[in-house]
């Protein structure tokens, strides 16, 4: 049995403000490496300044990370977003300098394959430096004129769902390439799992590891479902609360009966804030939830399709579950806007009570601004693979 792989070196490069961008690469190559590496022979290993340099001394600081950067790189992943960075004596940032030398390569011996990604996540005004930005846009410009398709992402899910389909096709296609000269080691040790055999199961048989994926998926959706629910619940409760307050404070104006005012005033500023919390706890899980689900139905669908299961393990089903999920988002965005409506018309004049209103509809935004994302990407997700 040949227990030989192919190792696969992917060069991240990026300017420094793309943190949370990088971190979702990382994840991708990893889960790259559990859905494809056993079945197809190889091992991506991921190159970044942060993980393959180390202090030393050089003609300058972007060439001693050049030296040390491993020079057989099969695939270049390349981003910016509305920051172009710091210029070396050769070219306009170290990122530039990075992608001038993959590209020569690409031009000269047919590799690395060349992957560039803009961000176009909305990012405040103020934020963003205009000479910065119209570098980053006349680089986009010059990529397209040698050549290099480059593609352009919303946020940082669509990033990791876009970028797991288009790089594991990269990978496989390497690895296929009889003439690809990758180097050939041996594979992981696999001894220190706590589940080796299941571990191995899973690495080994696709449709075991489709039909998991597919439960993961389902379970995550679930998550999300309740998380939907519980913001829908805690709307409807506040829409209630208020309407409680405004009636007792009539009944007190009505009265001439301060205390009882002030108690009144008193039940609506907890409801705000109790919504407030609700709001805080519930749109981050079901984020992360959504996030969780796709890539995960992704994983299956990609893994099906590399080996041939669609007879086998057919997707009756498989999109239903999305569909009803950004039905439920859609509801979901009248019932915030209704209530945003409902507490902007009450007692807004108060600055206690204005403050308030103000970080919630923030809130009610970031949930508008994700139900859109989530239309967009639940579409496109369901056109690419149907």
């Amino acid at each position: 049995m040949d227990n030989r792989i192919y190792r696969i070196r992917i060069l991240l490069s990026s300017p420094g403000n793309l943190s949370a961008d990088r971190d979702v690469v990382c994840k991708v190559v990893d889960n790259i490496n559990l859905d494809s590496g056993a079945r197809e022979k190889f091992h991506a290993e991921l190159i970044t300044w942060e993980t393959h340099t180390r202090p030393s001394v050089g003609e300058y600081s972007q060439a001693v990370i050049n030296e040390q950067f491993p020079k057989d790189i099969d695939i270049f992943v390349g981003m910016m977003g509305t920051y172009f960075g710091t210029p070396t004596p050769n070219w306009g940032s170290g990122t530039e300098e990075e992608f001038r030398i993959a590209f020569e390569s690409h031009k000269a011996n047919g590799f690395p394959d060349i992957m560039f990604y803009f961000s176009n996540a909305v990012t405040s005004l103020r934020d963003v430096d205009a000479e910065q930005l119209a570098k980053v846009s006349a680089f986009r410009k010059e990529l397209g004129e040698l050549g290099v398709y480059y593609w352009q992402y919303d946020d940082q899910t669509g990033l990791m769902l876009d970028l797991h389909r288009q790089l594991t096709q990269s990978i496989i296609e390497i690895t296929r390439d009889k003439e690809t000269g990758a180097e050939i080691g041996a594979a992981p040790d696999q001894s220190a799992l706590l589940l080796p055999n299941y571990e191995t199961l899973i690495a080994e048989n696709a449709r075991v590891a489709v039909e998991l994926l597919v439960e993961r998926a389902v379970q995550h959706l679930e998550s999300h479902t309740s998380c939907l629910k519980d913001i829908t619940k805690s709307a409807e409760l506040l829409t209630r609360k208020i309407g409680s307050a405004t009636r007792k404070l009539n009944n007190a104006a009505k009265q001439g009966k301060v205390k009882l005012a002030e108690n009144a005033h008193l039940e609506f500023f907890d409801a705000l804030k109790s919504y407030r919390k609700d709001l805080f706890r519930l749109i981050p899980k079901m984020r992360s939830e959504f996030e969780a689900s796709m890539l995960s139905l992704q994983r299956a669908l990609l893994i099906r399709r590399e080996n041939g299961l669609e007879q086998e393990v057919p997707d009756e089903g498989v999109f239903d579950g999305a569909r009803g999920m950004l039905d439920s988002l859609l509801s979901l965005r009248e019932i915030v806007i209704s209530t945003n409506a409902v507490f902007e018309s009450q007692f807004t004049s108060l600055p206690v009570f204005s403050t308030q209103s103000e970080i919630i509809a923030a809130l009610h935004k970031d949930i508008t601004v994700y139900v859109d994302s989530v239309e967009r990407l639940v579409k496109k997700f369901c056109e690419d693979f149907e």
